[in-house]
């Protein structure tokens, strides 16, 4: 296998294990998220959490300013606790 390969396994690994670590340690935050962070939590595409949040079956985002394409976020906890809520459903 090529090394540089393994290198890049790694340290993708690694990166996605630092997330988690991040992600548990604000677990009792009531932080604003961007939407990639989102992405990044919930392996989620933009248009996949688009579609549910429509559907009601995600939690709706906090625009942060009035412009039509502004910058949008989610409270972290809520995006948490949805995350919860799929994985005990999948345990059940």
């Amino acid at each position: 296998m090529n090394m540089v390969y393994v290198d890049t396994l790694f340290m993708a690994a690694l990166r996605n294990a630092s997330q988690l670590e991040f992600c548990a340690m604000s677990q009792q935050t009531n932080r604003l998220v961007s939407m990639k962070v989102v992405m990044q939590m919930t392996s989620l595409s933009r248009s996949e959490i688009a579609r549910r949040e429509k559907a009601g079956k995600f939690p709706m985002r906090v625009r942060l300013s009035s412009h039509p394409r502004g910058r949008v976020a989610f409270l972290e906890r809520s995006v948490q606790d949805w995350i919860s809520q799929q994985v005990s459903e999948c345990s059940s």
